[in-house]
């Protein structure tokens, strides 16, 4: 019997019992599989903190905004301080040209493109003796004439003359109003110049001897 005992088949408890290489094989496989299954798997962290992420407007979108808000509040004050700036600035460029057209001896200052686009077509102008003067070309015309009055009265060889200015301010009948003194020598002449503007034009000009 012991010599066909080779040859017989093994019992069940010993074809189930796992070899020590079996058991190494399997752990292997075990350990690759779930190392495979890591790598694919996404990591909740990083996906969470994805998600979080795009709710959240990035820095340069938030500087962005902040730009474009500057910007608009920016044009807004420029707009505002334009149309503010027209009561103050057309007066002062009225004098500045008139002043240097008394300093220069110009008796045709008013040809200049400069000096007639402060006038509104229409414009009305009260002179010093109560005269009125309507539309742009009476009234500069009118302009020249009192400069060239100046011109002669001061003589060809009179001196440069000086310029003391006050306002502009708001006058009681809401014009714009200048107090303008000027000085040749020992002559010395006041004026009050009132301005009516609309459209950031003159539309009446009132000249008073103070």
């Amino acid at each position: 019997m012991l010599l066909f005992s080779c040859c017989q088949p093994r019992k069940r408890s010993e074809a189930a019992a796992p070899t020590a290489q079996s058991v190494g094989v399997a752990a292997d496989l075990t350990t690759s599989r779930a190392a495979e299954q890591r790598i694919l798997r996404p990591k909740p962290a990083v996906g969470d903190a994805v998600a979080a992420l795009s709710k959240v407007p990035s820095r340069s979108l938030l500087e962005a905004s902040a730009r474009r808000l500057a910007q608009s509040d920016t044009m807004q004050h420029s707009s505002q301080a334009a149309e503010a700036g027209d009561t103050r600035d057309v007066p002062m460029r009225f004098l500045g040209l008139y002043m240097a057209a008394v300093r220069d001896g110009n008796a045709k200052w008013t040809a200049d493109s400069e000096v007639s686009n402060l006038f509104e077509e229409q414009v009305k102008m009260v002179t010093q003796d109560k005269q009125t003067f309507h539309g742009k070309q009476a009234v500069l015309r009118r302009l020249d004439k009192g400069v060239d009055m100046l011109i002669k009265m001061a003589g060809k060889d009179a001196e440069v003359p000086t310029y003391e200015v006050v306002g502009p301010t708001l006058g009681p009948s809401g014009a714009s109003q200048i107090d303008l003194t000027i000085r040749r020598g020992k002559n010395t002449l006041r004026l009050r110049l009132e301005f009516m503007l609309s459209g950031g034009r003159i539309v009446h000009l009132r000249n008073t001897r103070v």
